[in-house]
């Protein structure tokens, strides 16, 4: 099989794993999407009716009330520059990213210091460099030039970095084995896999199995992600309640303890 049809094979299956991550984030998305929505909506007809009454009554307004009030007049008078600022900064991101190695580099580092995002992108990384790297291998192309080839697929730059070190530890004269244990990616276990590969001959073999072992990893992460995000995607709606419900609740109880002579 050519070179050529090893990489359309192992493109279609990175597709596969980018559908999937797709498909995965795409219900807690919706979700977000829709309370964000409705906050909106509730900041911009509903809240402004509770600001005269309390402006009428002369209540002295608690925090919650004035964060909301804050964040209704916000909505009211300046959404449109809002939205629109949001759209520039947007653009403005996506351009740097697309235009800026340094930028690009500085985002993917503080994506892999994400709690959820940094295991993802890891053992995709992973997952892809494996993949990538064993069909080749299998297919009789030299090592070095496989390592290039893998590497080339990989998007995040800190790791595409840590993973050019393999090459030039390769090219020196070094194991494959030294390579990935300088990267500080491999765990042991995949480490005293591939020695033993290079040490027998079959190689190919164990490389096949490590990016199984990846492959195996990564689609763990993407099944039980929905489970993982749950908690952060509860935690804003709750708070969005809650300060729904202090900001507009709590001048009202006020109110009515005053008119009680309480």
């Amino acid at each position: 099989m050519s070179h050529f049809m090893l990489l359309l094979i192992c493109l279609e299956e990175i597709r596969a794993n980018i559908i999937k991550f797709k498909k995965a984030m795409a219900y807690p998305r919706n979700v977000m999407i829709a309370m964000a929505v409705a906050f909106s909506v509730l900041l911009s007809y509903v809240v402004p009716q509770f600001k005269d009454i309390f402006e009428q009554l002369g209540a002295n307004l608690p925090l919650p009330t004035i964060i909301l009030l804050t964040l209704s007049d916000l909505l009211v008078n300046y959404g449109p520059y809002v939205v629109a600022g949001i759209v520039l900064f947007i653009v403005a991101f996506k351009y740097m990213i697309n235009n800026n190695r340094k930028f690009k580099f500085g985002w993917h580092q503080v994506l892999l210091r994400l709690i959820i995002m940094k295991n993802i992108i890891k053992f995709s990384t992973l997952s892809r460099f494996t993949l990538v790297f064993s069909e080749l291998i299998r297919a009789g192309i030299p090592i070095a030039e496989a390592l290039d080839t893998a590497i080339e697929m990989i998007d995040n730059l800190p790791l595409k970095e840590k993973l050019l070190s393999v090459r030039f530890t390769v090219e020196k004269g070094g194991t494959l084995n030294k390579g990935l244990a300088e990267t500080e990616l491999f765990e042991n276990m995949i480490l005293q896999m591939v020695r033993a590969g290079e040490d027998s001959g079959t190689l190919d073999a164990m490389i096949q199995k490590v990016a199984e072992y990846y492959k195996m990893r990564f689609d763990a992460i993407i099944d039980g992600l929905s489970e993982a995000i749950e908690p952060i995607m509860l935690f804003f709606i709750a708070a969005m309640v809650i300060l729904l419900a202090l900001g507009i609740f709590l001048p009202m109880w006020d109110m009515g303890n005053a008119v009680q002579g309480r």
